[in-house]
């Protein structure tokens, strides 16, 4: 992950209330996730995302807990990974919750 190129991952869950969001990271070898934006909405494909926060991670390895400032309502997520801590080759995120 290149601090100069964003990426985006969407994942899709059952109807629920978003009130906080778990990144998991357990890999050693790697860089970690540094600053993501996390987007909603009740539908997919959609011509504009619902904004639920932009977050920063610390760089250690394990769970770290993000509560949205204005939890919401959705069934779609997407995530755009902005930074890294680091500079391995890779930059991993183990599970999301």
């Amino acid at each position: 992950l290149s601090l100069s190129l964003s990426l985006s991952y969407c994942i899709q869950l059952p109807q629920i209330l978003i009130e906080y969001i778990v990144m998991i990271n357990y890999e050693r070898y790697s860089s970690t996730l540094a600053n993501f934006q996390v987007l909603g909405s009740t539908s997919y494909p959609v011509s504009e995302w619902m904004d639920l926060g932009t977050f920063s991670a610390t760089p250690e390895l394990g769970e770290q807990t993000f509560v949205l400032p204005n939890p919401s309502w959705g069934r779609y997520l997407k995530f755009r990974f902005l930074t890294h801590h680091g500079n391995e080759f890779y930059c991993t995120l183990s599970q999301i919750k």
